[in-house]
């Protein structure tokens, strides 16, 4: 039995759509989250949960174009970020979603 259904955690997932940046720099946080989503509010440290969302962060990370991706909140002591296990571009979710290229 997982640990999450010991404690009786409920994980809800998110959405959040930006454009990713390689996080290259020192980070104090050690925690493996290698992207930021940028985005109004601000930025969003990421981390890949399995090799195929490494892989689709890896391919956006600074080509600025609007990603959506879809994770985890995880939270540490000092540092939090999103456990990524979905990334497309934002157009293509759109499309997904609602059949139109675009927003009338």
């Amino acid at each position: 039995m997982s640990e999450q259904a010991n404690t009786g955690e409920v994980q809800v997932p998110v959405f959040i759509t930006g454009i990713i940046t390689k996080n290259d720099g020192v980070d104090f946080c050690m925690d493996g989250a290698n992207y930021k989503l940028h985005n109004y509010q601000g930025e969003v440290r990421l981390k890949a949960r399995n090799p195929q969302a490494e892989k689709q962060l890896k391919k956006f990370a600074g080509r600025r174009i609007r990603v959506t991706v879809g994770g985890y909140w995880v939270w540490g002591p000092e540092c939090s970020y999103v456990s990524v296990y979905y990334a497309e571009p934002a157009t293509d979710v759109v499309k997904a979603l609602t059949g139109k290229e675009q927003f009338a």
